[in-house]
Parts: C-alpha cells; sequence; structure tokens
C-alpha cells in the first residue's frame, strides 16, 4: 500500500494523486474500478492529443499523431500499471490544449485557465516540474501575441504563482 505517510513507498507523489485515484473507488471498493479508471484516463488522453495536435495542425495530422502515441510501446505498456505519471497525462494535454486555443482565439481566459489545469498535473506527479519552463513560454508568447499589458503580465504571474503555491 503506498500512499501519503508511507515510510515504504518508493515514489514520491503529492495527495491529489491518491485523492484522484481514490475518487473512483467511491463508487466500488475494487481493484477492477482503478482497472476501468487507468482506461478511461488513457483514452481520454487520446482523445485530448487529437483536440490539441488538430488544433495546431488539422484532422490528419491529428488522427496520424493520435495513432503514433496510442501505439507506441510504451504507451501500451502503461495501460497494465493504474498509478504514476500516467493519471496526470489528460490534465497536463488540456493546459497546452488550453494554451493553443488562447493563442487561436485571442483569449486571455484561456490562458488563465491553463495556468490551474497545469498545476493540478503538476501536484498528480513532480514530473511536470520539468515542463514548467517550456508553459512559462507559451504563456508569455501568447500573451505577448495577445497584446500584453502590464495588468495582464501581472495577473497572469499572480495566478501562475498562486497556482504553484496552492500545490
Amino acid at each position: 500500500h503506498a500512499g501519503p505517510g508511507n515510510p515504504f513507498a518508493k515514489r514520491i507523489t503529492s495527495p491529489a494523486y491518491y485523492y484522484l485515484m481514490a475518487a473512483p473507488l467511491l463508487i466500488k471498493d475494487s481493484i477492477n474500478t482503478l482497472g476501468v479508471f487507468n482506461v478511461i484516463l488513457q483514452l481520454l488522453t487520446l482523445l485530448l492529443i487529437f483536440v490539441f495536435a488538430k488544433i495546431i495542425f488539422g484532422a490528419e495530422t491529428a488522427f496520424v499523431a493520435t495513432i503514433i502515441f496510442g501505439f507506441a510501446e510504451h504507451i501500451l505498456g502503461q495501460s497494465a500499471f493504474p498509478w504514476q505519471p500516467y493519471v496526470m497525462q489528460p490534465f497536463l494535454i488540456l493546459s497546452y490544449i488550453l494554451i493553443a486555443l488562447a493563442y487561436q482565439k485571442k483569449s486571455f481566459a484561456y490562458l488563465l485557465l491553463s495556468i490551474p489545469v497545469f498545476s493540478f498535473s503538476l501536484a498528480i506527479h513532480n514530473s511536470v516540474l520539468a515542463l514548467v519552463p517550456l508553459h512559462l513560454f507559451f504563456l508569455f508568447f501568447i500573451l505577448k501575441n495577445l497584446g500584453g499589458t502590464i495588468r495582464r503580465y501581472a495577473i497572469t504571474v499572480v495566478a501562475y504563482l498562486g497556482s504553484l503555491i496552492a500545490i
């Protein structure tokens, strides 16, 4: 039993991961429930990869990207394990979808919404920490393209720091 506070657990994961994994167990307390939840998250990941690639490159490329990702040996192998870091994938991809939508629709609201979603994926698994510089780069790049004002930059920085502190 690897959970928060277990001194024998080899994985360092925040409580957000365990709460997210425990949520489907409220429906039925079974390892099979976790397996089904894992499959749902992986299918959601494939759907979000398709949506992300479609926004950026179009439907044909999105279809190819989804197939390549979905049939990658590593991705197929993860279906045997309902634990991290795979749980955070849909949330991480959703954060980048929101950034792409912010750029496409010239929407500051989508840009801001990507921050807590990204932070939630970081709360689920610390491997997302490596993507913080890339996420910040895209945030500020799109802010600049939105005609970023000092006020919007300040709101973004406060939202980012607030989300990081909250996790």
